[in-house]
């Protein structure tokens, strides 16, 4: 993967000075910049960023990742679960599985900005947020597990909201609903 300089700096100021959050995914290119190992760095410019990367989680950035992303899981016009139900009843599946994919990218941003952990990307999520979190929502686990196998048939609604309600019962306990 190739990103110029400027694009790598101007991500970790979005997050770490502007505390600007994204649909989803908001603070991986942070986590990747801190947990990365440099194969070549003659002029030392990545070891300098690492070390500007090293620092704690700002709150700003929390409240405003979930500011942008809890709504649109199912308090919103165009809410997820509503987008998933519609797709459903005109018998869509590729539209169902990418709203349920963008649906738990918007959950997992949440999860990790509550914890104070840079978001690690896409692949095992699960376990990632089990390591690396020490507030989860309700039966993460299972409710994850659920909404993934519900979303051939129309169980996925309900399976979605015990898993969302998974989440309300984080956002309450951490002050953040």
């Amino acid at each position: 993967m190739f990103r110029t300089t400027d694009w790598t700096e101007e991500q970790l100021d979005r997050v770490l000075q502007r505390h600007e959050a994204s649909v989803g995914y908001s603070t991986c290119f942070w986590y990747n910049v801190r947990n990365s190992r440099a194969l070549f760095d003659r002029s030392g410019w990545f070891k300098a960023l690492q070390e500007r990367a090293k620092q704690p989680y700002p709150e700003e950035l929390k409240r405003a990742i979930v500011a942008k992303n809890y709504p649109i899981l199912r308090n919103n016009i165009s809410w997820y679960l509503h987008q998933i139900e519609l797709a459903l009843q005109r018998q869509d599946p590729i539209s169902v599985n990418h709203r349920a994919t963008a649906m738990l990218a918007s959950y997992f941003d949440i999860v990790f900005a509550v914890n104070g952990q840079p978001h690690p990307g896409e692949k095992r999520l699960v376990e990632f947020a089990g390591a690396l979190c020490p507030n989860l929502p309700t039966g993460l686990v299972e409710g994850v597990t659920a909404f993934l196998s519900a979303l051939p048939d129309n169980r996925v609604t309900e399976r979605a909201n015990a898993m969302l309600d998974g989440l309300d019962d984080l956002l309450r306990h951490t002050c953040f609903l």
